[in-house]
């Protein structure tokens, strides 16, 4: 149960946590550096359970308690602290971005872009179509993460992955696409 102090809710995960460490980093220096007297929403951070525990030493010593922050290495039901949020700043994993899409939520995207661009690319083209806004992680500093905050809680709302045509019924195609193929085996 979360105790807010503010009216908006930030949420920062990155997935299972074994390469986010920068993302997470990054909103704690922005957070310094606007202060207390600045940030108008609250936050919850979820390491991810991958992540290696020097790591989260180290997010424990940069959180300061002055801000409305609280910081989790897991939680069993991740989804509804997404849907619960204003804003989820996050890595462009597959189900993270399905889940974002699926609830409709304003989200900033800091895509993986090595050993492979496949979240660059998914994020990329998901952006393009005004869905969620991305952050190349060559650009990420607290300076650019704050401004597009800022300009994603300005926003009316983004489009819904409807309105744009996106079809997100893959399993069910899949199972239709099975189906059709066994029935159709002689």
């Amino acid at each position: 149960h979360l105790k807010m102090k503010t009216n908006k809710l930030i949420l920062v995960t990155v997935g299972g946590g074994g390469d986010g460490l920068y993302i997470l980093q990054t909103f704690l220096k922005m957070l310094e550096k606007l202060g207390p007297n600045r940030v108008d929403f609250d936050s919850v951070m979820v390491t991810g359970p991958l992540m290696p525990k020097t790591h989260i030493k180290t997010l424990t010593k940069l959180k300061n308690s002055n801000f409305p922050l609280t910081l989790l290495e897991f939680t069993p039901d991740l989804f509804s602290l997404m849907n619960a949020s204003d804003l989820i700043i996050s890595m462009g994993g597959y189900n993270s971005v399905c889940e974002i899409l699926s609830l409709c939520k304003k989200a900033i995207i800091v895509p993986r872009v090595k050993p492979r661009l496949e979240q660059f690319i998914r994020v990329q083209k998901l952006s393009q179509l005004g869905l969620m806004k991305m952050i190349h992680p060559e650009k990420l500093t607290p300076e650019n993460l704050f401004s597009e905050i800022k300009s994603t809680f300005n926003q009316k709302q983004f489009p819904t992955y409807q309105q744009v045509g996106l079809n997100l019924n893959g399993l069910e195609n899949t199972s239709r696409a099975i189906k059709n193929l066994l029935t159709n085996k002689k």
